[in-house]
């Protein structure tokens, strides 16, 4: 019982201390965020101050992309590293501010490739959920053309395809316009033009358990379309029979939004003493990719899918060493 309440103590000058913070130190503290610093006060004021807040987080996500790369260049130490973006990302999620949708999208479709730089592993953990919680109806055809952009980064189109998967779990989109829509994404994306998404396209059409869709993704796979070392048949078979929850909870990712800040403070960023862990060639590298909470830094000019690659095989970038990174 003591420790019991030592813990609510505790929580209970949290909540004190950050409800008498100045929204301004709040996000003093969280545009540039010092190594090993928890964040957890400074983030309970700013989810508490949504009318105060909310449009200079909007204003955060209007940036482009090289108005982002300019606020990295500016961190003013090794031990700081720009986070706000990244801080509106999901707060304005969590508070499911639709005005943030066509910003998201906006910031997206403009360059998805630095875009999924920038957002590390966000882009294939939550983008979809952070999508989904903050459309609020309206037109979708800005995010479709994400979709079914064939030249744009490969996870941030499984993200946006994904998205529309939530907004009909939280009953925003009929779940009729979904299955429709799936089907026309399953018909018309179909062929060699797709061929760096089609692994991920397959397993994220599995997921709505729709019987209509079966012959449709069986059709990618007599295509030879699908890499089936990354998803066979079976794979197909598990998602269409699984009635866990599991499928749900991975769209919906309860496990972030039920305790946002919990999440964010576990990020590595704040757990570490080291800024070299979170810099250097291994950012990149198929071992140690870079995790929600780790900070996006640039190394090197970026390649972009159309150059020849630079193995010097004479083929396009998007063709050679881009697909094994």
């Amino acid at each position: 019982m003591k420790r019991a309440a030592t813990g609510a103590e505790a929580m209970a000058d949290l909540a004190f201390t950050a409800a008498t913070m100045p929204a301004a130190e709040a996000l003093r503290r969280l545009t540039y965020c010092e190594i090993g610093v928890d964040p957890a006060i400074p983030l309970l004021a700013l989810l508490s101050r949504r009318e105060e807040l909310e449009e200079t987080l909007l204003a955060e996500l209007s940036l482009t992309a090289d108005e982002l790369e300019a606020r990295v260049e500016a961190e003013p130490d090794e031990r700081h590293a720009y986070f706000l973006q990244t801080i509106a990302l999901y707060a304005l999620a969590e508070w499911q501010e639709p005005r943030a949708f066509d910003r998201l999208v906006h910031y997206l479709g403009q360059d998805s490739e630095t875009a999924a730089e920038q957002l590390g592993d966000i882009v294939t953990e939550d983008l979809h959920t952070i999508l989904g919680r903050t459309y609020g109806g309206g037109d979708l055809g800005a995010l479709k053309a994400i979709i079914e952009n064939a030249e744009a980064e490969p996870f941030v189109r499984n993200a946006c395809l994904l998205s529309l998967h939530v907004m009909m779990l939280l009953g925003k989109l009929p779940r009729a316009d979904l299955l429709a829509y799936y089907a026309h994404v399953a018909e018309t994306l179909k062929g060699p033009d797709n061929e760096h998404w089609s692994d991920l396209i397959v397993l994220s059409l599995a997921r709505l358990r729709e019987p209509a869709l079966a012959a449709a993704i069986e059709a990618w796979f007599e295509a030879g379309l699908v890499d089936e070392g990354y998803a066979d048949r079976s794979e197909v078979a598990r998602i269409h029979a699984d009635r866990s929850g599991c499928i749900e909870e991975d769209l919906l990712r309860p496990s972030v939004f039920d305790n946002l800040t919990g999440y964010l403070c576990g990020w590595d960023w704040f757990n570490s003493t080291d800024p070299a862990e979170f810099s250097g060639p291994a950012q990149s590298s198929d071992d140690d990719e870079r995790e929600p909470g780790q900070p996006y830094v640039r190394e090197a000019r970026k390649i972009g899918r159309n150059e020849p690659c630079p193995c010097g095989s004479g083929k396009k970038y998007k063709k050679c060493c881009l697909i094994e990174e």
